[in-house]
């Protein structure tokens, strides 16, 4: 089997897609720009069964008003554009793409009049710094719903995810207490500081579930999601709450300043699984989160921490003394037991300076 590795990046002003490389080979299949003559930049990036790859970007370039939320599809051949479509005023930053070829794109706005769909979960603006926005394009590019996801503060998109119902699911961070969620979310209040939210729509837009998680602390700007076959979610993120909520927890305590947290919702969002804090007596920072066939969890981050817990006999089970280094922590289906846990040191990051949690955006 041939694997095929997509790229999108910046250079010079504008887009420069996308590096597709067979793993078999170092032979580059296509490598184009994208743009204008400002910044344009694309965060998310899919690709369907057929090599057509989907991009959600923000762009400056004259051609459009303003900074503008665009989605743009380019042909398995990367010889085409098959639809470049803007869905409003924002930044669109992730996106994940159904068997049929639609795409859900997540992103935030700070335009009142962003365009919503008839029917949105969420159809007016809620104010402050800016709110999401989550929107279904069809596989030619029609936008098929759109709507807000934000309250009045400062709403930050983490990740979509889809699952094979074609229920999408969106997580962020956010410190409006008045972040839409549902009557019978498993929190419905917001905690201080900043919470973790995690909304569940379905394919047609309307809301199965939007809910906080977090403790009285702070929950960081950075957040994963991965599903179960039923329908649950993984959400794994950062914590400096002492009292984030916990369910049968491999570690009962915060150890550090901050924490990596993992946490299992079930499908309809109602209650938790299984949460637990993950981390040493430094800081942790975790944002993804992957689940095999068998529904192990893997989750993957970073750690200052010397004492974070590994396991013995893995790849590196003691701290290196870099300033930071990857941790990768697999745990098993019942999510009682680590299988492994182990520090990965990346080298280039040995003579740096502790500033790895400004470049993550903390």
């Amino acid at each position: 089997m041939t694997l095929l590795r997509f790229g999108v990046g910046l250079l010079l002003g504008s887009v420069a897609a996308c590096a597709v490389v067979p793993h078999t080979s170092p032979t580059l299949v296509y490598s184009t720009y994208l743009g204008g003559p400002m910044t344009d930049d694309c965060d998310g990036i899919a690709v369907d069964a057929v090599g057509a790859m989907y991009l959600a970007c923000h762009i400056y370039s004259a051609e459009y008003p303003d900074q503008s939320f665009v989605v743009i599809k380019l042909a398995p051949d990367g010889q085409a554009i098959e639809y470049n479509t803007r869905v409003g005023e924002g930044n669109a930053s992730f996106i994940a793409v159904d068997k049929d070829g639609s795409a859900y794109v997540g992103g935030w706005t700070t335009a009142p009049d962003f365009p919503v769909t008839q029917g949105a979960f969420q159809p007016s603006f809620a104010g402050g710094e800016r709110d999401l926005v989550v929107a279904k394009l069809a596989p030619n590019g029609d936008v098929v719903w759109s709507t807000f996801l934000g309250g009045a503060g400062d709403d930050v998109p983490a990740e979509v995810a889809l699952d094979t119902a074609g229920s999408v699911y969106v997580v962020g961070t956010t410190d409006s207490a008045n972040f839409p969620v549902t009557a019978d979310a498993f929190q419905t209040r917001y905690q201080g500081n900043r919470d973790v939210f995690v909304t569940k729509l379905t394919a047609s837009g309307s809301a199965v579930y939007s809910t906080y998680l977090g403790g009285s602390g702070s929950e960081e700007r950075l957040a994963g999601i991965a599903l179960a076959d039923d329908g649950g979610a993984f959400v794994v993120g950062t914590t400096r709450s002492t009292d984030f909520p916990l369910v049968s927890p491999l570690q009962a305590t915060r150890r550090g300043e901050s924490d990596a947290f993992v946490a299992a919702l079930d499908p309809a969002g109602k209650a938790l699984r299984f949460s637990t804090y993950l981390g040493g007596s430094a800081s942790e920072v975790t944002r993804h989160a992957a689940v095999d066939g068998q529904g192990s969890l893997y989750v993957a981050g970073r750690t200052m921490s010397a004492d974070f817990p590994t396991t013995p006999g893995t790849l590196q089970p003691t701290h290196s003394g870099a300033s930071a280094v990857f941790f990768v922590t697999k745990l098993d289906p019942s999510h009682r037991t680590l299988i492994y846990s182990t520090f990965v040191t990346d080298t280039s990051q040995t003579a740096k300076p502790t500033d790895w949690r400004a470049e993550w955006g903390l």
